[in-house]
């Protein structure tokens, strides 16, 4: 499921075998970082979040989402976009973001909810009793 950054020296973008996920939906691609692994640190720096997504030279991303699993009642997500600019949310990412906390076991029988760090009201994805 993750990939440690391969290919060229890396130096300044990434610390060696930093666990991420790419996932694709409905057309875009996101780079996943799941907190649970570390604090984000320079990830979250602009130019790194352009540099990573670079189609050519870095992963290629249409944009980069950093998950948050520390509440079992819930997902915070933060979305940047290729540019490195926040994002209020990405819709196709958070797609993504349902399916990856559900691969990871973030996504209870009874459903999740997906807070994004920069909308007040929380998304949530529920599902029907299982009985």
């Amino acid at each position: 499921m993750a990939a440690p950054v391969v290919g060229p020296e890396t130096k300044g973008v990434m610390r060696p075998g930093r666990r991420f996920y790419k996932m694709s939906g409905s057309g875009n691609d996101f780079i996943f970082f799941d907190r649970d692994d570390g604090p984000a640190g320079e990830l979250e720096n602009p130019r790194t979040i352009a540099t990573l997504c670079a189609h050519g030279t870095g992963v290629g991303a249409d944009g980069v989402v950093f998950l948050d699993r520390t509440d079992p009642a819930r997902v915070t997500i933060s979305y940047f976009n290729s540019d490195g600019s926040s994002g209020e949310l990405c819709g196709n990412a958070t797609l993504c973001t349902i399916r990856l906390a559900e691969i990871l076991g973030a996504a209870a029988d009874r459903g999740l909810r997906i807070k994004p760090t920069l909308v007040r009201s929380p998304a949530a994805w529920l599902t029907e009793s299982r009985k």
